[in-house]
């Protein structure tokens, strides 16, 4: 199954990275779902008065497509899109993944990015 998770997400990163919508996607994964649904029961509506923009709506429905797709239904499908949400950094429109366990993120003001690091690693 860590195989599977891997690879899956290697190739949806990569699908999310050259999408024409790639900024709708990755704001979508900023941004998140509401609290009290998570990705699979919030709606998939977009627009003024909704919980996303048209355009977080539509990357919503491709990435949801995509993962059910490869066979991440039910529980697995949840899983899934906060596997890729953690791989996304806050407020950033660069997909940057270092591995493939627990993360966080951290601001590096002299390279002006974020970078992913291990929960165990240390802080500097």
């Amino acid at each position: 199954m860590e195989i599977k998770k891997n690879k899956d997400l290697e190739e949806i990163l990569t699908y999310i990275n050259n999408h024409p919508n790639k900024d709708g996607i990755v704001s979508m994964f900023q941004k998140g779902p509401p609290l009290e649904t998570g990705f699979m029961y919030c709606s998939k509506q977009g627009g003024q008065g909704f919980h996303w923009t048209e355009e977080e709506a539509n990357g919503l429905i491709e990435i949801e497509s995509l993962v059910l797709n490869k066979g991440w239904d039910s529980s697995g499908y949840g899983y899934m899109m906060r596997y890729i949400q953690s791989k996304i950094p806050p407020s950033s429109p660069d997909i940057q993944h270092v591995d493939m366990g627990r993360v966080i993120w951290r601001r590096v003001e002299q390279q002006n990015k974020w970078i992913n690091m291990h929960l165990n690693e240390k802080l500097k």
